[in-house]
């Protein structure tokens, strides 16, 4: 289970009765759930010594954490892995890739090689985490003969998979971190320096590789001493607090009420409310496909190459007084065509994100109905499915102030429509205009 699973199961059930083990992996990783996990097992273990606690990293600092839990002891396991060279840049580099997009990047690779002459074959492969399912295959795939393979990835390759073969690892010494912005009460992403556990996993010196490489570091000093962090920041000192932190138990019945629904739900607390304004309202089946839409990356992508053409599919679906409206155009007739892959891919959807969809939207519409809440649909009273949406997103709400340009009514923040948004400029500025 994920560990936002257990913390949730922790908030009804304090002390775990019906766990005997837990194992926590990847402990270096530091999100938000588990260091709030950690937080509440070490409570636990110390009332219960009967529950047994193993927590596992590659990379983490272990004496860190063994003196959390109260000097406990550290197991070493060694693996079957290679020598690893680690080779550090001798200056600090101010720009540490001309384009951080991986795609523009694997461009510029292709584009200096053509200028070489009696250039090495090399096939330049691009992957990331929303790049189609097939494509990301290709970097499995044996390379033809007298080819090199290229890979340039984000940092979804240092913890999601290991390449077969890799011998040589050029490391930026940067990553890309959502971040929460108070000011905008949004999640931004950022660039910043990794740290000695991001670079160990990114040399390949944790994997069992098949033969010994070399990995070259570009932090933004030099030498080993310019990465000063041990491990990743912890996650709640970049991440939204009120996600773990809401306690239903607290003061006020009306608030204790709805708080102890929103707890049930593994979402963000606007989406959970979302849901329970829905079921007063009797749109519930809508928002229902809303919030799972919203639970999973982007579902959209533009190929490389067929840009305009997706585009032009994707204003298909668009209805002009909601974008959230585009979710349900796009899910009923993906289901009324029996959830064919062939249609996602003719229509420019990931079929993959849309299967994530459909079980969260399973999972989410089981919790309903063990708490008793109504599946009424509204049919297409979109007017109702807005003011539900409109209810839990109250803190996102801006007035027009020019042409253009809207200011957050809560936090006087200017704000711009997005260029991909299916609203119309006119009517927009008419509707704010009458409200």
């Amino acid at each position: 289970m994920t560990d936002g699973i257990l913390l949730q199961e922790s908030f009804w059930e304090a002390e775990l009765d019906h766990y005997s083990a837990i194992i926590m992996d990847e402990a270096h990783e530091r999100s938000l759930n588990t260091d709030v996990l950690f937080g509440l097992l070490r409570e636990v273990v110390a009332r219960h010594s009967d529950l047994k606690l193993i927590v596992t990293s590659a990379t983490m600092d272990a004496e860190k954490f063994a003196a959390f839990f109260g000097n406990v002891p550290i197991f070493h396991i060694l693996g079957r892995t290679f020598p690893v060279d680690i080779l550090f840049s001798k200056t600090p580099q101010e720009d540490y890739v001309e384009a951080a997009d991986i795609e523009v990047t694997s461009d510029q690779i292709v584009e200096h090689l053509e200028e070489l002459e009696n250039a090495p074959a090399l096939a330049v492969l691009p992957t990331y985490s929303q790049l189609l399912s097939d494509l990301q295959a290709k970097i499995f795939q044996k390379a033809p003969d007298c080819v090199q393979k290229c890979i340039v990835a984000t940092n979804v390759a240092e913890m999601s998979l290991t390449v077969d073969s890799i011998m040589f690892v050029i490391d930026s010494g940067y990553c890309k971190l959502k971040v929460f912005n108070p000011r905008i009460g949004m999640d931004v992403l950022q660039i910043y320096p990794i740290s000695q556990a991001n670079a160990k996993q990114r040399s390949g010196a944790r994997d069992p590789e098949d033969q010994p490489g070399a990995a070259a570091q570009v932090p933004w000093g030099a030498g080993p001493a310019a990465v000063p962090l041990h491990g990743p920041a912890p996650g709640g000192q970049h991440a939204q607090l009120h996600v773990s932190v809401l306690d239903p138990r607290g003061p006020g019945q009306h608030r204790w009420s709805i708080g102890q629904l929103m707890v049930e739900f593994p979402l963000d607390p606007a989406l959970s409310k979302m849901l329970i304004v829905s079921c007063d309202m009797g749109c519930c089946s809508g928002i229902l496909l809303i919030v799972s839409m919203l639970s999973v990356p982007v579902i959209f992508y533009r190929p490389k190459g067929r840009e305009e053409e997706s585009d032009q599919t994707r204003e298909k679906f668009a209805i002009p007084e909601s974008n959230h409206l585009i979710y349900l155009n796009v899910y009923l007739p993906w289901k009324n065509n029996n959830y064919s892959t062939i249609w996602c891919i003719d229509h420019f959807i990931h079929a993959k994100a849309m299967r994530k969809v459909q079980e969260v939207r399973a999972q989410l519409k089981d919790i309903m109905v063990q708490q008793w809440m109504s599946l009424a649909s509204c049919g297409t009273d979109w007017d109702i499915v807005r003011k539900g949406i409109c209810a839990a997103y109250f803190h996102q709400v801006a007035k027009l102030k020019g042409i253009g340009e809207y200011v957050n009514i809560c936090t006087g923040m200017p704000c711009h429509l997005h260029p991909t948004t299916c609203h119309e400029r006119d009517q927009v500025e008419i509707t704010e205009s009458w409200g």
